[in-house]
C-alpha cells in the first residue's frame, strides 16, 4: 500500500496533461505498422523522399504522403523541399524522439 506521501509524489507527476497528450498523439501515431516503419527508416536513413519510402514499403505515393502527414503533424518528423522532393527526417533535438530511438535501436 503507498503511504500518502508517495501517492501525492505520483499524482503530482501527473498533473502535467500536456506530456500525456503529447505521448498519446505519438503512440497513436507510431501504432500503424507503415507509420513505424518510416520512422524505423529514417532512424537509418537520416533523409528520405516520399517516393523513395513508398516504393519501400511497397505503397502509393499518396498513401505514404499521409503517413508522412500524420507523423509531421505529431511531432516526429520535419520536411524539407528541395525543387520538386519533399525529403523527411526525423525531429532533431526531440528528448522524446532520442528516447524512442534508444529502445529500438
Amino acid at each position: 500500500m503507498l503511504s500518502s506521501q508517495e501517492m501525492k509524489k505520483i499524482q503530482g507527476y501527473l498533473e502535467d496533461g500536456d506530456v500525456d497528450t503529447a505521448l498519446t498523439k505519438i503512440f497513436k501515431s507510431l501504432g500503424d505498422i507503415n507509420r513505424c516503419k518510416i520512422f524505423r527508416m529514417l532512424a537509418v536513413q537520416p533523409r528520405l523522399s516520399v517516393s523513395s519510402l513508398a516504393k519501400v514499403l511497397n505503397i502509393s505515393t499518396p498513401l505514404a504522403s499521409q503517413h508522412l502527414k500524420i507523423l509531421t503533424q505529431n511531432g516526429l518528423l520535419t520536411r524539407e523541399k528541395l525543387g520538386k522532393r519533399a525529403y523527411f527526417k526525423l525531429k532533431d533535438k526531440s528528448p522524446i524522439i532520442a528516447s524512442i530511438l534508444k529502445v529500438i535501436n
